[in-house]
């Protein structure tokens, strides 16, 4: 029998912290969000949200709550929330973090 490939820990961890921020999101993306791009580091993990117009109070608390749920799955790290305006047709893939894990469709 074959072992497994041992799956490197960066990997892991992304794959963890990834599917953590989409169940996290679940719910709390307004019309507003046009994308959410997460980085890490070994003990800071990173949430920035991008919102077409003023950062709308209510946009700033459901990612506090996004951050809430995603460190609570890594309690070895510190987070933190960016909710950053970048209005539309700005593109925002310069804004980008580590990886993705929300984009709504922009013509």
């Amino acid at each position: 029998m074959c072992p497994l490939p041992q799956i490197d820990q960066d990997v892991e961890f992304r794959r963890s912290l990834l599917l953590a921020a989409q169940v996290a999101l679940l719910g709390e993306v307004s019309v507003a969000i046009r994308g959410v791009t997460i980085g890490w580091t070994p003990s800071e993990i990173v949430l920035r949200a991008i919102v077409h117009g003023l950062v709308d109070e209510n946009d700033q608390e459901s990612m506090e709550c996004v951050g809430s749920e995603i460190i609570a799955g890594f309690p070895t790290h510190l987070i933190a929330v960016e909710v950053m305006r970048v209005d539309a047709p700005v593109p925002i893939k310069p804004h980008g973090l580590r990886a993705w894990v929300f984009m709504r469709k922009e013509r």
